[in-house]
Parts: structure tokens; C-alpha cells; sequence
């Protein structure tokens, strides 16, 4: 009897085993997600040129077309001069610098010139010479000259020297008591063919 009771709970054991094997079998599945491939179309963008690059294309391309200044057309686009008065020891004392200067600058403002301290562009008026033995005639060279200081390739690299684009000048002689006088007169000349020129080339 207890045999007959042993198999019959064998039997049964063998029964759920299988049964429940094959309720997991069901219940359990596994699931294959599809991937999703994700394809990344890539643009090519141009990079950004730098701005000195752009500014030594512009400028190389100036250079290779440069060409000769008409007729005052160095003088445009210039927004100002600034008056400078170099005088020879032999007439400082017959002229007085101050003066000269005040009058040049008030004469080209008149005319329509720009004139500031801190101009990059050097208007000069310059006196050179000398006086006779008995200091009584003074042979001199007047000059009105306009200096830009312009970059200039050197082995060293690049040096600024100032550039004369503008000049005008007079050769004569005065007396001791008219030398003044006479330069003044040469100034005012100067100053109406400056102003001319540079008029000439800005009016537009």
C-alpha cells in the first residue's frame, strides 16, 4: 500500500513537472526588437576665411594693378594735413614760427582744407639758405611738401619712412629787412596751389 502511494505521487510529480514546463514555454518569449539603422547624411560647410587672409587678398590684388597717378590724385582721399614749419638757423630770427604756422593753417581752413595736430599727413613748409658776407642778402629755397609715412620692405622687414607725394617750391633772395615779408609771400602762394590741388582732387 505505501509503494502503491509512493508511485502515485511520483506520477504526479512527473505530471505538474511536464505541465509546468510547458506553461513557461508559453508564458515565456522573448522578443527581438528590429533595430532601427539611422543613417547620417554629412554636409560639407565651407569654413569661415579669416578676415587677414581676405584683407591680403585685396591688397595683393590692388598691388598687381597698380598704375600711375594722374594728375593730383595722390591727394585723394586724404581727410587731413598737419602743418609742420622747418626754418634755416639763418632766418629763425627774422621769422617767428608761431606765427607762420597760424597763418598757413588759417589760410587752408579757408580753402576748405582739413587741417588737425594729429593728421597722419605732414604738410611742410620748409626755408633753406644762406646769407651773403655782410648779411645783408639772403638766397634761399622755399618749399611746401606733403609727407606720408608709407611701409617699405627692407631685408629686415618693413620700415616706415615719409614719402614726399606732394611738393611745390621757390627759388629767390631778399634783404635782411624784406626776408620776412618774402616768405610770408611764398607761403600764401603755397598755400592757393595746395589748396587748388587738393580741392581738384577731392571734389567729387
Amino acid at each position: 500500500m505505501l509503494k502503491k502511494a509512493h508511485i502515485i505521487w511520483l506520477c504526479v510529480s512527473v505530471v505538474a513537472l511536464f505541465v509546468g514546463t510547458q506553461f513557461a514555454k508559453k508564458e515565456i518569449q522573448i522578443v527581438e526588437k528590429p533595430v532601427e539603422i539611422v543613417k547620417i547624411k554629412e554636409v560639407e560647410v565651407p569654413a569661415e576665411i579669416p578676415e587677414d587672409y581676405k584683407a591680403a587678398k585685396q591688397f595683393y590684388d590692388l598691388f598687381v594693378q597698380d598704375n600711375w597717378f594722374r594728375k593730383n590724385e595722390i591727394l585723394k582721399g586724404i581727410p587731413s594735413v598737419q602743418v609742420v614749419i622747418k626754418l634755416d638757423d639763418g632766418v629763425k630770427s627774422k621769422v617767428i614760427e608761431s606765427e607762420l604756422k597760424d597763418s598757413i593753417e588759417l589760410s587752408l581752413r579757408k580753402n576748405g582744407v582739413p587741417v588737425k595736430d594729429d593728421s597722419g599727413y605732414i604738410l611742410e613748409f620748409s626755408i633753406e639758405g644762406v646769407w651773403d658776407e655782410s648779411k645783408t642778402i639772403y638766397s634761399y629755397t622755399t618749399s611746401l611738401s606733403l609727407l606720408e609715412a608709407v611701409p617699405i620692405l627692407r631685408s629686415g622687414g618693413f620700415k616706415r619712412a615719409a614719402l614726399t607725394i606732394w611738393q611745390n617750391d621757390y627759388v629767390g633772395y631778399a634783404g635782411s629787412q624784406k626776408i620776412s615779408g618774402a616768405i610770408g609771400t611764398d607761403a600764401d602762394k603755397f598755400v592757393v596751389s595746395f589748396s587748388n590741388a587738393y580741392l581738384a582732387a577731392n571734389s567729387n
